[in-house]
């Protein structure tokens, strides 16, 4: 479980989050809504407590995240909106690193990240060197690293930049294989279609609160979403 309690966060003088409190149960795959500039990827970065918090405390399965980062960090993947790995490294080697980072042995690694690498359309390319990938192939590696190790929880900030179309589809299927009804999944995009397809749940955020939290059935269709959207955003 995650839990977000009273959590502020500011840049000098500038408040991203005011008291920002939320809850997601294992099993839940969360969208967050909300216009350039709101906080999304904010309240990623301190998920993984990259960014500090000036304030309040988030809590994952009860472990506060700043007194314990290394400890949490273990239970999360995360795709970030920028490309995050070692450019001299090679695909197979920087997600091999990902998995031990996580927690598991050498070879377990290398065996997991072989296996992934041909779920992403990266097999025959593991030798490619960092600075070598294109766009696409660097976000497709990024997905990887995000579910390698079987986290619990996993933060996707606009994975499909930079995507294929026929590429983005197939995301969706590995992301629900890997959910299996027992992880958190929190998806920060500014598409409807993404959010109807993989979602039960939508948190709307604007001026450093959460303006409304909307549970998506299989009735509600996209042009709802986007008026939710147009309402709360």
């Amino acid at each position: 479980m995650l839990r977000i309690v009273n959590l502020e966060k500011k840049y000098g003088k500038r408040i991203i989050f005011n008291s920002l409190n939320l809850v997601v149960k294992d099993g839940e795959n969360v969208a967050l809504l909300g216009k350039n500039g709101v906080g999304k990827t904010t309240l990623v970065e301190c998920i993984v407590s990259i960014s500090k918090l000036n304030k309040g405390e988030i809590y994952i399965d009860d472990i506060p995240v700043s007194k314990y980062p290394y400890k949490t960090k273990h239970k999360v993947g995360v795709c970030f909106q920028e490309s995050i790995f070692d450019r001299f490294f090679n695909i197979l080697e920087s997600l091999t690193f990902v998995g031990q980072y996580r927690g598991l042995a050498f070879k377990e690694a290398r065996n997991e990240a072989v296996d992934l690498l041909k779920k992403v359309g990266l097999d025959g390319k593991e030798k490619k060197m960092g600075f070598e990938m294109s766009g696409g192939e660097k976000k497709r590696l990024q997905l990887a690293q995000a579910i390698i190790s079987n986290p619990e929880i996993i933060l996707l900030d606009e994975p499909t930049a930079g995507l294929d179309i026929e590429f983005q589809k197939k995301m969706f299927d590995i992301i629900n294989e890997k959910q299996n009804g027992k992880k958190i999944i929190i998806l920060v995009t500014h598409s409807i279609y993404e959010v109807k397809k993989i979602c039960s749940r939508a948190i709307f955020l604007k001026n450093g609160e959460i303006s409304f939290d909307l549970k998506i059935n299989k009735k509600i269709s996209e042009e709802e979403l986007l008026k939710y959207y147009e309402e709360y955003c």
